[in-house]
């Protein structure tokens, strides 16, 4: 089977890759001659840590990231509302999660590229799903090859609720965040002192965990 991939973004030409793994003719089209370095840096959460493992390049990736090991929230005048314990969500992902800069993200694996999701930068997910998009839209064609019509119809039964969960949530945070109603503010700040911090990192583990082979 032939595959044209319009797009050399994170889901485009990681699905290349993975799709030229499995055997397909994949031809990539992009636009831009060179990578963008919009954009300061990416955080890897375990889930997009996994997908990187299945295209083979999660240690050249390793080698020049980060590990971020907690989330604190504050107030604007620097009151602790809690912190989020990363190390807890790795632990129960089995993968770690790494901060990278953008442009060594594009240098290190010119296949991987901006986001593809129109998600909010809060969602903290958007490179991530993407790759989860691929992972997925392979597997898919793998089972299905001569029936493009039905892998495309489970891919969007899978994806589409996980993916809008993440993209709903990540406007909710915002429009939470940047909120300017002092009392909305205040309500918020002692919601957030109150919250257990170890049962968000649990639930943020089994949300993104869901449909990949993860043991959580």
């Amino acid at each position: 089977m032939k595959i044209a991939i319009l797009g050399g973004g994170v889901a485009g030409v990681s699905s290349a890759i993975l799709l030229k793994q499995k055997g397909f003719d994949v031809t990539v089209y992009e636009r831009h001659v060179s990578p963008s370095n919009i954009g300061a840096g990416i955080v890897v959460w375990p889930n997009a840590a996994f997908i990187l493992d299945q295209l083979g390049v999660l240690n050249e990736i390793k080698a020049v990231s980060g590990y971020p090991s907690s989330m604190r929230r504050l107030t604007s005048a620097g009151e602790s509302l809690g912190t989020l314990d990363i190390g807890q969500i790795n632990r129960l992902m089995g993968y770690p999660s790494l901060s990278i800069l953008r442009k060594d993200f594009q240098n290190n694996l010119i296949a991987i590229g901006d986001a593809a999701h129109a998600s909010l930068p809060t969602s903290g997910q958007g490179a991530c799903q993407a790759l989860e998009d691929a992972w997925h839209l392979t597997n898919f064609l793998m089972e299905h090859p001569r029936n493009l019509q039905q892998a495309f119809a489970k891919f969007t039964d899978i994806r589409i609720e996980k993916t809008t969960g993440i993209t709903m949530s990540g406007r909710n945070l915002a429009t939470s965040l940047f909120n300017r109603d002092e009392k909305f503010c205040m309500a918020r700040n002692e919601a957030s002192k109150k919250t257990d911090f170890t049962n968000v990192a649990t639930a943020m583990a089994k949300g993104w965990s869901q449909h990949l082979p993860l043991n959580i």
